[in-house]
């Protein structure tokens, strides 16, 4: 009721004199002067009452119920950039390893365990004058090998030539042994060894050692009841035998390798402390920017490896085909003749070959590819970098994998392993420590000047995505299906829906219906 009387208008004179007017103008204002003022007075109420009530209701109908207000977006030409996010492990791909050997002092240390260091920096100085004897020992120890390994080719050579006439010697020698034996054995002769056979003996018992060692065997029981002649006899054919033994090991192929191998790692032993020598002499330099990771050396230290080595010590047949026969491993026999005290002084990790070791899950296999731009965020500051290494084969994940247990109790994908990669930094600084933890995002697609919509005008339901049209003119929205392509984090790239300049529903809720009135703010 209250609300009733508050719109009433009360009738003034002047709402009685500008309908005088009115009528005055249609003709009819003489008809009505003509009625009593009383009935004049209540035409005029009811007239004012009907003008009220039209205008009422033009703005009731001017003025339609909205579904909702909205705020709008602007389809816009623009660039997208798809983006895929993990986290790696700082790794360093190369090293500048620098090494010094028993006997050189030095004489200053220019870094600490842990600096960043500069391409050019002075690492340590040395004082090499005694180094340069340990030098010269290595090159007669290489020489020596080369020698050997000549005369070992030059021998078997002569060997293959030799042996068969050996071969002939040998099996005349066993027919005149037995004929000696049977002779002696007819005559029945029986006497004590004399000390000519004695001494016999004791030859044929230190070549039949040798024997042994170049993997021949000799029955000493042959030698029982013989006489002078006979004994002298196989004292020949003993020394005959290790005479082909010797020629047999020298023509050995696996003899020859030895002998080889022995001098090519001489010659690099004997390389790398000339090298080594070199670059102690001159002092260290940093080869690249980088950091310290391994410092072995203090100022005043004569170093010394704690190790004393055989390396340059005679090469010898039969310990070469003894240590065969025994089964010893030929690298280990290798290196008792090359035996090497050089070791590590200082290891620089160089930045410019910093990496990240990440894993690319299985549902981003097919978006990574080598040489895409990645962004690696060490510390808070940001590095540019770019896909180097892909694995071609799975990495299956093993054991208890709580990664894959949180996914699978938030409604997460659950990881069953993936691709190893890694990406390269460019120009990485003190941020980029091995081991770290860095954020990383990498560039899988882009494209130029296409058709984008800003995330917050899109409606996502299941795969299907949709937009809401504003229509100025009516004031209406029209529900759109889209075509989508790439995305990034705050952009949809549009095949077909909607084109540039429409404008779009900002955060569209289900609220909203196809041809709904909306009304628009902000």
């Amino acid at each position: 009721m209250k609300n009733k009387n508050k719109n009433k208008k009360k009738i003034t004179k002047a709402d009685v004199d500008d309908m005088i007017t009115m009528y005055d103008k249609l003709g009819v204002m003489e008809k009505f002067m003509a009625l009593s003022s009383g009935k004049r007075l209540a035409i005029a109420s009811v007239a004012v009452c009907l003008v009220i009530a039209l205008i009422a209701g033009i703005v009731v109908v001017a003025t339609p119920d909205y579904a909702a207000e909205v705020s709008l977006v602007e389809v816009t030409t623009g660039d997208v950039t798809e983006t895929i996010s993990s986290t790696g492990t700082v790794v360093s791909k190369s090293k500048s390893v620098y090494k010094i050997f028993d006997g050189v002092k030095v004489k200053d240390v220019k870094v600490a365990l842990g600096e960043n260091v500069e391409k050019g920096q002075v690492l340590a100085t040395f004082d090499c004058a005694e180094a340069q004897t340990l030098v010269e020992q290595k090159k007669d120890a290489y020489e020596q090998a080369k020698k050997t390994y000549e005369d070992g080719i030059k021998a078997a050579k002569e060997a293959k030539q030799t042996l068969p006439e050996l071969e002939k010697e040998l099996a005349k020698l066993e027919k005149e042994i037995e004929a000696a034996k049977a002779a002696e054995e007819a005559k029945g002769e029986q006497s004590a060894p004399t000390e000519e056979q004695n001494s016999i003996l004791e030859r044929i018992e230190a070549i039949v050692e040798n024997l042994s060692n170049l993997g021949v065997s000799f029955d000493m029981s042959s030698m029982l009841g013989s006489g002078s002649e006979s004994m002298t006899l196989q004292l020949e054919y003993v020394e005959l035998l290790a005479q082909k033994a010797t020629l047999e090991a020298q023509s050995n192929d696996t003899v020859q390798s030895v002998y080889k191998t022995i001098m090519d790692t001489s010659k690099k032993t004997y390389d790398d402390y000339q090298d080594t020598y070199n670059k102690l002499k001159d002092g260290w330099k940093a080869e690249k920017d980088g950091i310290v990771t391994t410092l072995n050396i203090a100022k005043g230290d004569v170093f010394s490896t704690q190790s004393s080595g055989s390396a340059g010590q005679s090469i010898d047949l039969n310990t070469i085909m003894s240590a065969m026969n025994e089964g010893i491993d030929v690298s280990s026999l290798v290196s008792s003749f090359t035996a090497s005290n050089i070791s590590t002084g200082i290891v620089i990790d160089n930045y410019d070959d910093f990496e990240i070791d990440f894993t690319i899950s299985k549902y981003d296999i097919p978006k990574v590819k080598l040489n895409q731009k990645a962004t690696v965020t060490a510390l808070d500051e940001e590095f540019a970098g770019k896909v180097s290494y892909i694995s071609p084969t799975i990495q299956s994940s093993s054991g208890l994998d709580l990664s894959s247990i949180a996914g699978s109790l938030t409604g997460g994908a659950a990881s069953s392993g993936g691709l190893d990669a890694k990406i390269k930094i460019d120009k990485p600084n003190s941020s980029v420590i091995i081991g770290l933890t860095v954020d990383i995002v990498i560039e899988t697609n882009s494209v130029t000047g296409t058709t984008v919509v800003p995330l917050e005008g899109i409606e996502i339901d299941g795969s299907s995505y949709y937009v809401y049209v504003y229509n100025e003119d009516s004031r209406t929205i029209e529900k759109r299906e889209l075509e989508v392509g790439i995305s990034s984090d705050t952009t949809y790239q549009i095949i077909s829906g909607c084109q540039v300049g429409d404008k779009l529903v900002k955060n569209p809720t289900n609220a909203l219906v196809d041809g709904s009135m909306v009304k628009v703010t902000g």
